[in-house]
């Protein structure tokens, strides 16, 4: 999904769309049932500006100061390129998407990918084969979990930073609208709960910072924290699949399984893990019943990252 066609489809489905339920202010409310539905809006739209604003002018302060205690304490590793997966030249240099092998703090070679770009390119530093420092985050359950250990930290500048003084202006300016629309003199009483003033934060707060965790709940998947947790602290082994079905959703056309995975842990103690995965067609074939290649987390061996065959070739 592209960014413009995101926020087209933000702005039409959040702010638009509801307007055509706004006759419902011709409908009076209980007193009560009003009061309650200016007290659900009010903190809605307090929620909703409030999160637009931390996440266009504080978290990404935030995230460069988590990116600088990385290269501050970190540990230290070689990483070597394995594939170049784009490089574009620009004017100040050379955009770039890189993927790397490296060994994880449990000491079992992994992959991962860096964009960045390059403003030395006649130093020649980032060609097939060659090495880079990185920084592994000791930090459990971090947003970040790595980073290349060299070069300028920069605050990511969001297009869409200002959008909470458009929602702040909008709720205030449709608030006034309803309100002067259609009170005749009952005060707030043309307020209920499904009335666009009130829908509009939540629906805001569901499609801005919601939905991809809602989305992941549904078909059983980790949110990044815990995949760069396993993938930073995982142990390898092999695992044995010991059933595969189709739960019969799929997303993007793209199947979901339930796996059942059998494996000893560093312990010796046998684990059997349940697990739910949206598998692209063309490795289907890597989850059939047999053996796999997995991570785990040594403290919570239920949490595990199935390593496929294309992750594991360069390893």
């Amino acid at each position: 999904m592209s960014y413009l066609f995101f926020w087209v489809f933000n702005i039409g489905f959040v702010y638009l769309f509801p307007l055509a339920f706004g006759f419902m202010g011709n409908y009076p409310s209980h007193p009560y049932t009003a009061t309650f539905a200016l007290l659900l809006g009010m903190i809605g739209w307090l929620i909703f500006i409030y999160k637009l604003f931390y996440s266009g002018f504080i978290q990404p302060y935030k995230d460069r100061d988590t990116a600088l205690a990385i290269r501050a304490s970190g540990k230290s590793v070689q990483a070597e390129i394995i594939q170049i997966i784009s490089s574009v030249d620009t004017p100040e240099g050379r955009d770039m998407v890189v993927s790397v092998r490296f060994a994880n703090l449990a000491g079992n070679m992994i992959k991962a990918q860096f964009e960045f770009s390059d403003i030395k390119t006649h130093l020649r530093r980032y060609e097939l084969g060659k090495f880079i420092s990185l920084r592994l985050n000791t930090v459990a359950n971090s947003k970040i979990p790595w980073m290349i250990d060299s070069g300028e930290i920069l605050i990511r500048k969001l297009k869409r930073r200002w959008m909470f003084i458009f929602a702040a202006v909008y709720a205030v300016g449709l608030f006034y609208y309803y309100h002067t629309t259609y009170s005749n003199g009952m005060g707030w009483r043309w307020l209920a709960v499904y009335n666009p003033w009130v829908i509009v934060p939540y629906l805001g707060l569901l499609l801005n910072f919601g939905l991809n965790t809602l989305l992941r709940a549904l078909v059983g998947q980790y949110s990044d924290r815990v995949t760069n947790d396993i993938l930073l602290n995982g142990i390898r082994t092999t695992g044995e699949i010991t059933s595969a079905s189709q739960t019969g959703m799929s997303v993007n056309e793209q199947p979901e399984l339930k796996l059942t995975i059998r494996f000893t842990d560093a312990k010796g103690q046998i684990q059997q893990v349940e697990k739910k995965q949206i598998v692209p067609l063309i490795e289907l074939q890597d989850y059939r019943e047999g053996d796999i290649e997995i991570l785990y987390l040594p403290d919570k061996p239920e949490e595990l990252y199935i390593l496929t065959k294309e992750f594991v070739k360069d390893l």
